[in-house]
């Protein structure tokens, strides 16, 4: 799960101030020419934290595997709110809800009692119960 939040403090920084505030702490002049390129491309450009948010999701969606649902929140920080910003089950799921919770009741029914068989909910039954 990722989670973001509104009014996040780099939505007011460039790149301009905290070099200057680096350089203003004693951080040599070099130091804070190599960080320049990457403060300016990360800063700079207007920051939307919901987008920040879907970007993060789309950059760790490959990296797991795929009942591995990844979900992106923005959080307000005043009042602790969270709202579902990029939903980790869409584009995954090829099939609709009910057709993904009739195949795992039938699954659960035709291994039922039998021997050795763990009883469990899957990862995309108690994904879906979320919402």
């Amino acid at each position: 799960m990722v989670v973001g939040h509104e009014d996040c403090g780099f939505t007011h920084a460039s790149s301009a101030v905290l070099l200057e505030r680096m350089l203003r702490r004693g951080i040599s002049e070099e130091a804070v020419e190599t960080m320049r390129g990457p403060l300016e491309t990360y800063l700079d450009p207007p920051i939307n934290p919901e987008q920040t948010v879907r970007d993060v999701v789309e950059v760790l969606r490959p990296a797991f595997p795929r009942d591995v649902l990844i979900h992106g929140l923005l959080m307000h920080a005043g009042s602790g709110r969270t709202r579902l910003v990029a939903d980790g089950a869409r584009g995954y799921n090829t099939l609709p809800i009910e057709t993904l919770q009739r195949l795992h009741s039938e699954h659960r029914r035709s291994h039922a009692g039998k021997k050795g068989h763990k009883k469990r909910e899957s990862a995309t039954h108690v994904t879906n119960s979320f919402y």
